[in-house]
């Protein structure tokens, strides 16, 4: 009798677990947004919303085991480059089992808000070889002093300035302004706006700087 009684339970028990993977369910499941491969020049601002809520048809027992690993809601920024409010349709994001259909997505549309790192840095003027005999410079005069870079947070956090092509002194025998480019130094870095500068560098003749001291006023 306890034989019989074992048999029939566990017939019982093999009906239910057979009847739940040939029986579908719905449920609704709770995603959360996932951001990955966010370039180091880029900055999350916000992510509206940051949860999305899912419909899902299929097995009850394959809805009993679904967890973040297959089940996900993920965005992938690897080539973004504009830095501006993005939209992105959840659906097209979503990773689930193969098995399980999705009936609905609420919402539809995911705003994510990004921003460039930017940092202000003065400008240095770069001197190769040296000026002719009999000429001293006076004065560098930079116009704008200041340039705004675009780059990953690691390497703004080191860059105290930004300096400008290399001007051969050797070549030089007066005062001169003329336009010269900015380098950036490292490929990460890039100019926001401004990507040279206007340089005047004053040459006087030693001769002439001690006349002028002088002839000048008592």
């Amino acid at each position: 009798m306890l034989k019989v009684t074992a048999l029939i339970l566990a017939l019982v028990v093999w009906a239910v677990l057979v009847g739940r993977e040939r029986t579908d369910s719905e449920r609704a499941v709770k995603i959360q947004v996932e951001l990955i491969n966010i370039p180091e020049n880029i900055e999350i601002r916000s992510v509206r919303p940051e949860e999305v809520q899912v419909r899902l048809l299929g097995a009850a027992n394959r809805l009993d085991k679904l967890d973040s690993k297959s089940l996900s809601l993920r965005i992938d920024l690897k080539d973004m480059k504009e830095t501006s409010k993005q939209i992105f349709y959840s659906e097209a994001h979503i990773s689930k089992p193969k098995e399980l259909t999705l009936l609905s997505c609420h919402p539809k549309l995911i705003e994510v808000q990004l921003e460039s790192i930017v940092k202000e840095v003065p400008v240095r003027v770069l001197f190769s070889g040296k000026l002719p005999r009999q000429l001293v410079l006076r004065e560098t005069r930079i116009n704008p002093e200041r340039t705004v870079v675009v780059g990953g947070r690691s390497q703004l956090a080191d860059l105290t300035h930004i300096w400008t092509e290399a001007i051969d002194l050797s070549a030089l025998n007066a005062t001169m302004t003329r336009r010269v480019a900015l380098q950036s130094g490292k490929s990460m870095i890039h100019f926001k706006s401004i990507k040279e500068v206007e340089v005047t560098l004053i040459i006087e003749k030693i001769n002439e700087h001690k006349d002028n001291k002088k002839n000048g006023p008592i």
